[in-house]
């Protein structure tokens, strides 16, 4: 018992160092976009839940080696805060403006209307319907091969959208991005991939929008209002993303089961709505603690880690026979109301006590792409693979979306796009 109640403290100690780093770079250094702000409100607030056990699922002791990930993990981000704590994307200043390009006005619409109309040829190939979710039909996890390429590059076609918009102030671009956020969860009930594209365009938005100095008061009550409303937005699709997933759980009413109850909440019963949050996240880390205790042969070249290389670019799993999911085949889970085991496990699952690995890689990257978007100037292409990229660290507590085998083609999609689309231009400040 007092082993346990010591690793216990240990983890709740890092989260506490997590945390005061944390504001440390928000509020003092006003790094509002760092790699820190995504660790903390994605990984570690969960992995602070998690501590609590609000869950009678949670039974099992910590192992020792979850302690030696997150010790791992969290000097390795702390480390990364500090080396890059003056560095920043390049704001967009007050005496500029975003242009598109001849290229941009084909290449929004046209990407819109062909995602839209992949994403239901890949309804139709996964279920046989163009709108599985009006049968009840639950394929959310489905792609379709070479269509994924693109129904999986949400993000892609909203933040062009989004660019357009703030190029022409044509209100159809909003209506090109509430399309696409939107068509996998009214289609096929698959939250998760609208939150991640939410998430990101999101913090694009407000990074766009963050200049405030040297512009009128009616500019910054303006800016101030957009804020409130997407802030107000975001909370009502996460509030509608609970209310689907309950529904889900009950195969819309046909069954008399909360979310709650299947993955036996303990928390405060005002709080029950919080449960499928408390199954997606917290409860993801039990999946890792007790999957480490699994027999597992180690490959330590990150087969898993890196599935964005291995299965994207160099196809092992055609090749040589490898399997894409090898890595969760036999996983032990707490309930089939939470399935993964954080994308942690495919650090240790390639590495074992090599696993900061991965982690130093993966911050390697982060680097590389900050360092792009601090010196850009005239283009958007690395701010906008900043915002692609940087903030995927907050579903780090789900799985590995950092790694996602289209990652690396979805991210030559996205530069092609941008670049081809866009341009920063100066112009000159009116009184």
């Amino acid at each position: 018992m007092g082993v346990k109640l010591s690793l216990m403290w240990v983890l709740f100690c890092l989260c506490i160092e997590i945390t005061i780093v944390t504001i440390i770079d928000y509020f003092v250094r006003k790094n509002h976009f760092g790699a820190i702000i995504y660790i903390w409100a994605g990984i570690y607030i969960a992995l602070f839940f998690y501590l609590l056990r609000w869950s009678a699922l949670i039974s099992s002791e910590i192992h020792w080696m979850f302690i030696y990930i997150f010790v791992c993990f969290t000097v390795i981000s702390v480390f990364y805060t500090y080396i890059t704590k003056r560095m920043r994307p390049m704001p967009i200043e007050n005496n500029e403006k975003i242009v598109m390009t001849k290229s941009g006005y084909f290449l929004v619409p046209f990407l819109t209307y062909t995602y839209i109309i992949s994403y239901l040829i890949e309804n139709y190939l996964g279920s046989g319907t163009f709108i599985p979710s009006l049968q009840h039909i639950d394929i959310h996890t489905y792609s379709a091969p070479i269509i994924l390429y693109f129904t999986h590059s949400q993000f892609v076609v909203v933040a062009a959208a989004f660019y357009a918009f703030k190029a022409s102030k044509k209100i159809k671009y909003i209506i090109y991005i509430i399309l696409v956020l939107a068509i996998p969860v009214l289609t096929r009930y698959s939250r998760m991939d609208a939150l991640i594209a939410a998430i990101r365009i999101i913090s694009l938005l407000l990074f766009v929008e963050s200049k405030n100095t040297g512009i009128s008061l009616k500019e910054k009550m303006k800016k101030k209002f957009a804020k409130r409303i997407i802030i107000i937005a975001l909370i009502l699709a996460v509030v509608g993303m609970v209310a689907l997933t309950n529904a889900r759980m009950s195969h819309f009413g046909k069954y008399d089961i909360e979310y709650d109850s299947s993955i036996r909440f303990t928390g405060p019963k005002e709080l029950s709505f919080f449960a499928p949050y408390y199954g997606y996240f917290p409860l993801s880390f039990e999946n890792l603690n007790v999957n480490l205790s699994r027999n597992v042969t180690h490959n330590y070249i990150g087969i898993y880690s890196f599935t964005a290389l291995y299965f994207g670019i160099f196809q092992i799993d055609n090749l040589l026979g490898i399997p894409v999911t090898g890595n969760i085949q036999g996983r032990i889970i707490a309930s089939t109301s939470a399935t993964v085991p954080t994308g942690f496990w495919d650090y240790y699952y390639d590495f074992d006590m090599l696993c900061f690995i991965p982690m130093i890689v993966t911050f390697v990257i982060c680097y590389y792409i900050l360092k792009k978007a601090k010196d850009e100037k005239r283009k958007l292409t690395f701010r906008t693979l900043y915002f692609w990229y940087i903030p995927t660290w907050f579903f780090m507590s789900f799985q590995n979306v950092m790694a996602a085998p289209i990652n690396i083609v979805t991210a030559i999609f996205l530069i092609y796009v941008i670049k081809k689309s866009f341009n920063v231009v100066e112009e000159k400040v009116t009184e």
